[in-house]
């Protein structure tokens, strides 16, 4: 049975449950949902992590990036405008309106589910994408989608070695980097540029882009890996396999030991932000 909710539309899209002649229709009311509910979350455990994949895939990558900036409840960062110090089991494991709700018999604060996000944030902002054509990373894809930030880094640990990705606004300007392991290859996919081909090595491509940060609480939000040096307010995140860390106060972070099988995510702001640490998946 087909409901209208995210969560529905969501499943139906990625699992492929969806016959081809209806996914023009479920995507249009996927992002009707999502628009209806002012780009705060309706989806639980099995759609959260898909949500923002299906609005890029459906090209609204736009709609994902408010999704996950929101900060009213329901949303990923409503938590942490309330002091979170963990990713939650529930949206509603604490209100300002309800309190804990009475449902303390089954309500962890530290709950990794919800912040299943971070996968769409490595493959569509970072734009770090495996080819499906060429599973096991010897070959990969590149294909950042610029959203309301002020710039990105972070990497993935491959089988190969270590990918990095990244890029910063200058103007009008995006500026893309990215490192690419010894024996691997990658296709660079920007818009308005044709696809290029690179092999093991780093470099750098400029290509126009609208500039669409925005104002208020998340206008300086910063990727970054490895060392961040001092983030003052910075929230961090930290998922080890299914828990996840948070550190509220300000961060002083050099040189975390790579351990080949982890990916770093962290996101900074001039007043709270999120960072996470994910094991790579398929």
């Amino acid at each position: 049975r087909l409901c209208d909710t995210q969560c529905s539309y969501v499943l139906g899209l990625e699992y492929g449950v969806a016959a081809e002649e209806m996914r023009e229709t479920f995507g249009r009311h996927l992002v009707r949902r999502t628009r209806e509910l002012g780009h705060t979350v309706g989806t639980g455990f099995f759609g959260t992590g898909l949500l923002n994949q299906a609005l890029t895939d459906l090209g609204y990558t736009e709609d994902g990036y408010r999704s996950l900036l929101q900060t009213r409840y329901p949303s990923w960062l409503y938590p942490v405008t309330q002091g979170a110090t963990t990713i939650w089991e529930r949206w509603d494991s604490y209100t300002e309106e309800k309190g804990f709700g009475g449902q303390n018999a089954m309500n962890s604060f530290n709950h990794y589910s919800l912040g299943s996000v971070l996968s769409w944030m490595y493959h569509v902002v970072l734009g770090i994408r495996q080819d499906p054509n060429c599973p096991g990373g010897q070959h990969f894809i590149l294909k950042p989608e610029i959203g309301p930030l002020e710039f990105a880094r972070g990497s993935v640990s491959s089988p190969f070695g270590v990918i990095h990705a990244g890029w910063v606004k200058k103007g009008d300007e995006v500026v893309y980097r990215f490192a690419i392991p010894v024996n691997t290859s990658a296709s660079l996919i920007l818009p308005g540029m044709d696809t290029q081909e690179y092999g093991s090595g780093s470099d750098e491509i400029r290509y126009h882009c609208e500039d669409q940060a925005i104002s208020g609480m998340f206008l300086n939000m910063a990727f970054w890996n490895g060392q961040c040096g001092e983030c003052t307010e910075l929230t961090e995140v930290l998922q080890n396999y299914s828990s996840v860390y948070f550190n509220a106060q300000g961060l002083q972070q050099k040189g975390w030991k790579n351990d080949g099988i982890f990916r770093r995510f962290y996101v900074g702001s001039g007043q709270r932000g999120l960072s996470g640490r994910g094991r790579l998946s398929g």
